[in-house]
């Protein structure tokens, strides 16, 4: 049923803000309302901007995780080729011989 108030919301969940018509009219409450519009947009900037430099640090973390598992991967590799290289040389003398 209609009220005839005006209500004016913004926000979504906990951050949501609402006036009404009533002793002081929505046109009076321009400037109020205005002014937490922009205290919104700046903390809504400022949480984008820390979601960005968020996603640059674990970018850069996920680089240096997958570096340090190439270096293992190679490290075994190299392990496991030092360790055949005796086998290969003495199966090379046998055939020599």
């Amino acid at each position: 049923m209609p009220t005839g108030d005006f209500i004016f919301q913004v926000g979504k969940y906990s951050d949501q803000k609402e006036w009404r018509d009533g002793t002081t009219t929505i046109e009076g409450l321009l400037a109020r309302i205005m002014a937490k519009l922009e205290l919104m947009a700046e903390t809504e900037k400022e949480q984008e901007e820390q979601r960005r430099l968020r996603q640059i640090e674990r970018e850069k973390q996920e680089a240096i995780e997958r570096a340090a598992a190439q270096r293992k991967q190679k490290e075994v590799q190299d392990f496991k080729a030092l360790i055949h290289a005796p086998e290969r040389f003495d199966e090379a003398t046998k055939l020599r011989n």
